[in-house]
């Protein structure tokens, strides 16, 4: 049964990062009345067409609304994907209703500008070769604001994302912090994306390989950065656990986790 809270309650609610020293003309949002905490919500797994058809309502932004009821005046919010639920990811054609539903959960709060979600897709967001219904309305470089409501100037921190059009890499700049958003190849072939679901699921895996992986390209990017600033504090953001560590990060393994009916055991 869901509640009105569970979503926000489940889903690593929100910290106060401190201590920081913000440097630079930052938004006067960055600063707590007296005080110099930064305050970040971390959320993910909306799976919103579950929450739907499930509950009747939309859970994110119920989320978000919450967030604004129990008096939490965050910076800036992360979501670590997956706003769809389907085993078979959207695309933008014939799935509108979905990413609409997405964008007005983002931009349901009367504080807080839709640009200040700063988001990477999960395993559900895209499947190969396609990211249209992901670019389309979650939008993270702000190219299509028409339907993502996600303009980039009123971004509350500057984005820089790997190169230009790496929608999917990318860091968000918060004075002396860096906060490296990795989403999802899904849109690659395997063994870095999901794989094609058909494929895989006539293989007997409904899982098929293991999302979160990326490519040697975005690896080297990614340390390259790391390693030039050392003097920064620096997160890592991602919707999967590191390749083969923990349950369900090993080629093929995603259908163990899941079982035959997707949902997990």
């Amino acid at each position: 049964m869901f509640s009105r809270r569970k979503f926000v309650n489940g889903s690593l609610a929100g910290f106060v990062a401190s201590p920081l020293i913000l440097s630079g003309d930052e938004p006067a949002s960055a600063f707590a009345k007296g005080s110099r905490d930064l305050g970040i919500w971390l959320c993910g797994d909306a799976h919103l067409e579950q929450s739907v058809n499930a509950a009747g309502y939309n859970c994110l932004k119920q989320a978000v609304l919450d967030m604004d009821d129990v008096g939490f005046n965050y910076d800036l919010a992360i979501n670590a994907g997956d706003f769809d639920s389907a085993q078979t990811p959207p695309t933008g054609d014939g799935n509108d209703k979905a990413g609409e539903r997405v964008v007005e959960a983002l931009s349901a709060s009367p504080f807080h500008k839709r640009a200040a979600h700063y988001c990477i897709a999960g395993n559900h967001d895209a499947g190969v070769g396609n990211m249209d219904w992901f670019s389309k309305y979650i939008d993270v470089l702000g190219e299509n604001v028409k339907f993502s409501r996600n303009n980039p100037a009123e971004r509350p921190y500057p984005i820089t994302p790997m190169e230009d059009g790496a929608w999917h890499s990318y860091y968000i700049s918060v004075g002396n912090i860096i906060i490296f958003m990795l989403s999802d190849r899904n849109d690659i072939p395997g063994p870095y994306g999901r794989g094609d679901v058909k494929e895989t699921v006539d293989a007997g895996h409904s899982g098929g390989y293991p999302s979160g992986a990326i490519s040697k390209k975005i690896w080297d990017w990614f340390t390259d950065v790391v390693t030039k600033n050392t003097d920064k504090t620096i997160f890592v953001c991602s919707h999967q656990g590191v390749r083969n560590t923990v349950i369900a990060t090993g080629d093929n393994e995603g259908d163990i986790f899941h079982g035959e009916s997707g949902i997990p055991a």
